[in-house]
């Protein structure tokens, strides 16, 4: 499995999955060994009124959004984001 970079969170922000644009992404937390493989993103649909976070991880060259957390609060979507590990 792919180990994440920066140049990897970077490309996701401004993509499209299921009808949400990602606007952040960031490494998954954990003290697993495998952790730095997993990421983070908070998506937001084209009203900015419902947000996704996802966790993700790329296989063959592409990302795969999972788990995804709907909302339709701004705030509790952002910390939704910044607690998610």
């Amino acid at each position: 499995m792919k180990k994440l970079t920066e140049q990897d969170f970077a490309a996701l922000i401004g993509t499209e999955n299921n009808g949400y644009t990602i606007t952040k992404a960031r490494p998954k937390g954990g003290k697993y060994s495998d952790s730095d493989c997993y990421g983070i993103v908070l998506g937001s649909d084209s009203s900015g009124t419902l947000w996704v976070t996802w966790e993700f991880k790329i296989e063959d060259g592409k990302p795969e959004f999972y788990w995804g957390h709907y909302n339709d609060n701004t705030e509790s979507a952002f910390n939704d984001y910044e607690s998610r590990s």
